[in-house]
């Protein structure tokens, strides 16, 4: 009863009350898919994944479950997110520094421990892929249009590799947006002032919804299961960032737990398992791996920026 009161009723509030805030005059050009809101959605997003594994772990096949079946594509928007930020901040280097970046990405992803695991992580290892695909398009092309177009290439290769050498689904159906976001990265002010349209806005999401409803329906329900669940993720991903034109989301809960996603997305399912091995109610067991998490995640995130702090001061 608690558990799915805090998944089906008290979390899902919490995220329409940070939703339900349109824009007002003057705060678009600050605030959309800046940080602060991105950082916000990004921990509505992260905790749709933990409800999401926390029911496939503990309550199978109840409405809690079924409710959080959309939590595997909830990952598309990190793509998405990772698509942007990473052209957008190559696109501002004079020079790609290959050694600057990916130390920089060793301590952001704790690659000295987590390579180890990229075989059994499909966004660490989808990630990783997808941007080597951008520096290389960096480094030998010189229009934005060559560099998206070679993105959006090895976007679409190392989708049809992984499902050629038979990789879990959940490896390939949520990946096919990194290249957008590379895309929106580029044409960002175009696709905001295409969209001032009221009318086009509205065409193109009852569009997207259209499609979102059936693949939807058949990827939650297991049937025609990787086509129908890489369209909804895909397309799922593009209301999001539609939404976001349109509704500022605000919310300081969720934007401190976005500050944490990749630690989250590293330890819940840990704590989850674990606590469901020695403890038999399902309130307990989500109410102690959310604050362990949580609590471990923000340790070891302020942690490694202080131990990487101290190491740079060292250097001087």
């Amino acid at each position: 009863m608690i558990t799915d009161l805090i998944a089906l009723a008290l979390y899902p509030l919490s995220s329409l009350i940070a939703l339900a805030h349109p824009y007002k005059a003057g705060e678009f050009a600050d605030e959309f898919f800046k940080k602060r809101q991105t950082t916000t959605m990004k921990g509505i997003m992260i905790l749709i994944v933990f409800f999401h594994h926390f029911s496939q772990i503990c309550a199978p096949e109840t409405l809690t479950e079924y409710a959080y079946r959309i939590g595997q594509p909830c990952i598309t928007f990190f793509f998405f997110l990772s698509g942007y930020t990473t052209y957008l901040g190559h696109s501002k280097m004079e020079k790609i520094d290959l050694k600057k970046l990916w130390i920089g990405r060793a301590w952001r992803l704790y690659l000295p421990v987590m390579i180890f695991a990229v075989l059994a992580s499909n966004f660490l290892a989808g990630l990783l892929a997808f941007f080597v695909f951008t520096d290389l398009a960096f480094i030998l092309f010189k229009k934005d249009t060559q560099r998206l177009a070679f993105i959006t290439f090895g976007n679409f290769l190392y989708f049809v590799f992984l499902i050629v050498i038979g990789a879990p689904n959940y490896w390939f159906d949520d990946i096919l947006t990194y290249f957008v976001g590379a895309a929106f990265a580029i044409y960002k002010n175009q696709v905001i002032t295409f969209f001032e349209s009221n009318v086009k806005y509205a065409l193109c999401l009852i569009a997207l919804i259209v499609l979102a409803i059936p693949s939807g329906y058949f990827g939650i329900n297991y049937r025609y299961y990787d086509l129908a669940i890489t369209v909804f993720s895909f397309v799922g991903c593009l209301i999001v960032v539609l939404l976001m034109m349109r509704l500022n989301i605000k919310s300081n809960i969720f934007h401190f737990i976005g500050n944490y996603t990749w630690e989250i997305f590293m330890f819940h399912q840990m704590f989850i398992i674990l606590f469901n091995k020695v403890i038999y109610r399902n309130s307990i067991v989500l109410i102690l791996s959310a604050v362990s998490t949580l609590g471990l995640s923000v340790a070891v995130h302020e942690g490694v920026i202080a131990i990487r702090k101290r190491v740079n001061e060292n250097k001087k």
